[in-house]
């Protein structure tokens, strides 16, 4: 028995010298990927998917990048339930290297993550905006690479009034993006607490423009004391339009430091009545407006059987508060009142519902137009308080359509089939094309839309040095009181493969500025600070009515 076990000790050594004397210099081997998730009932095919990721500044090959598969779609194109079965992971080699084989007939997600990098979707083109999937077909073997840009990050301190370091203040960054033309913040990431010190750091950002917020409430949630740091926004202001963007340029770290201001949440109590002046059962709708706070936020309710209401825990900032009766269908009554909150309750509102404005709305062709005009255009009046509220209606060829608006100032925004344009929209033969219309709750108001298939054009190519660029060109008026959005005279045009781009329908007689940018995220056109950014680096040209323009440009970036 002895001799046995000596026997297989001595074997044991010898295959483990035998594999030490294969590594020169005693060097760890490359190691394969590895497969971290996954469950066993995930769908198999015969294809595969195969790649390689590196550093995007270096094209250094990137170790222990977490790559993760995930199934959108199967062979018959419907999208798949959230299931972790349509999701596989696995981890690059030292080689950077990663493999994922059996793999269904679809539409595929690749993301690649890293500390210390961008997290990355293949085929995404810029950081936020949505990646296509990738397709994969029945036996199909297919070869990716991805470069992952290195993350910058924001660091610094928040601290109270009194100086003093700010503990457990709760950090966000938020990223300002355009949405239906106003401008809102997006939050971004999971953010981060401050610790005993008030210090706090937030990693794996994109490079961009970021907002820094703090909020603290400093009593439980039941509790009647409504003392609260909420929110504040760096370098430590409680209102948006006084916000500094913090800009993360790829891979920096950059510091702020900024005191929270010590906010009460506000109630707001009131009462709804109807045009007859009886207690209105009603439903409520706080909205920030989109200047101020910047998010799509708010609060709803409704009224009790004596048409009262509460509206409790409001942090400050600028609201429309909406009220519509109940059961009142398109043509319910409404009301609209602005607001102001800072700290202090707001007591006895009152709100006086009304049958909202209406417009008679016709086409009409412009002076030298001999085809028939479009059978209808459809449009939109949006509010420029509230974020939300709008109202859908048409303008029909030789007939008057009738279109409810919303209960305060509005915009009109249209959508006119191509080889047309709006020349003005007449209202009571004022042109109020680029103006907020407010009707005072007036009934049938005529409005006139004057349409042209007289257009501009303005064309031409820009010199694009990297194929992997995506390039679009801005045009916008050298007035900046025209850029209030939504705005006929700001357009935004992509660049395609061969530099080439067109535009048409800009109203003439006007001077224009264009320039060509890399990354253009989607609205941003739409944006006054945006343009104001870039216009020093715009060709300048004048546009006659009619006129068709050629132009010239090279890339400068956002």
């Amino acid at each position: 028995m002895a001799r046995g076990l000596q026997l297989v000790l001595l074997l044991i050594v010898t295959v483990g010298s035998a594999v030490r004397a294969q590594e020169p210099g005693g060097a760890r081997p490359a190691l394969p990927p590895r497969d971290v998730g996954g469950l066993a009932a995930r769908p198999v095919g015969t294809g595969s998917i195969s790649g390689i990721v590196t550093s995007a500044d270096t094209g250094t090959p990137l170790r222990r990048v977490n790559v993760t598969l995930q199934l959108l779609t199967g062979s018959g194109g419907m999208p798949l339930v959230d299931d972790p079965r349509n999701e596989r992971s696995v981890i690059t080699d030292d080689r950077g290297s990663f493999t994922f084989g059996d793999l269904a007939v679809g539409r595929w997600r690749i993301t690649a993550a890293k500390a210390g990098y961008v997290t990355h979707q293949f085929g995404q083109r810029r950081a936020f905006a949505p990646a296509p999937p990738v397709v994969l077909a029945d036996r199909q073997q297919l070869q990716v690479a991805i470069g992952l840009a290195r993350a910058g990050a924001i660091n610094g301190r928040v601290y109270d009034e009194y100086g003093e370091p700010l503990a457990g203040a709760r950090i966000q960054l938020l990223r300002p993006r355009m949405v239906r033309r106003q401008r809102y913040l997006q939050p971004v990431g999971n953010g981060d607490l401050s610790d005993d010190t008030g210090a706090f750091r937030l990693y794996g950002l994109a490079p961009g423009e970021y907002y820094v917020t703090a909020s603290l409430r400093v009593a439980p949630l039941d509790s009647v004391v409504q003392t609260m740091y909420a929110p504040t926004y760096y370098p430590g202001t409680a209102h948006f339009a006084e916000a500094h963007r913090v800009f993360v340029a790829p891979g920096a770290e950059v510091h702020v430091t900024f005191p929270a201001a010590p906010v009460r949440a506000a109630r707001i109590t009131g009462f709804v009545r109807n045009s007859g002046g009886a207690p209105a059962g009603a439903f409520l709708n706080l909205v920030s407006e989109a200047s101020e706070l910047g998010v799509p936020f708010g609060f709803g309710g409704a009224t009790r059987e004596d048409g009262s209401f509460i509206l409790a825990d409001v942090p400050p900032g600028n609201y429309t508060l909406y009220a519509a009766l109940r059961d009142g269908g398109l043509d319910a009554e409404v009301a609209s009142l602005p607001l102001t909150v800072y700290g202090e309750d707001i007591t006895g509102v009152t709100l006086a519902t009304a049958r909202p404005a209406t417009m008679r709305v016709t086409l009409a062709a412009d002076a030298g137009v001999s085809r028939s005009l479009p059978e209808s255009v459809d449009l939109i009046a949006r509010s420029v308080r509230g974020a939300n509220e709008t109202k859908h209606g048409s303008a029909a060829r030789g007939t008057a359509q009738v279109v409810a608006v919303p209960p305060d100032p509005f915009l009109l925004e249209l959508d006119v089939p191509d080889g047309w344009a709006v020349k003005s929209i007449l209202v009571e033969d004022l042109d109020t094309a680029d103006a907020p219309l407010d009707l005072n709750r007036r009934r049938d108001v005529p409005v006139r839309i004057v349409l042209t298939d007289r257009l501009t054009e303005v064309s031409g190519v820009v010199s694009v040095d990297r194929p992997d660029r995506i390039i679009s060109v801005v045009i916008f008026p050298e007035d900046a009181g025209r850029w209030r959005s939504p705005s006929r005279y700001v357009r935004a045009a992509a660049v395609d493969e061969r530099g080439a781009f067109r535009v048409t329908g800009l109203p003439g007689g006007v001077r224009y500025l264009a320039v060509a940018v890399d990354g253009l995220e989607e609205g941003q056109q739409d944006d006054p600070d945006f343009l104001a950014r870039i216009k020093d680096r715009a060709i300048s040209f004048p546009l006659a009515e009619g006129e068709r323009r050629m132009l010239g440009l090279v890339v400068e970036e956002p």
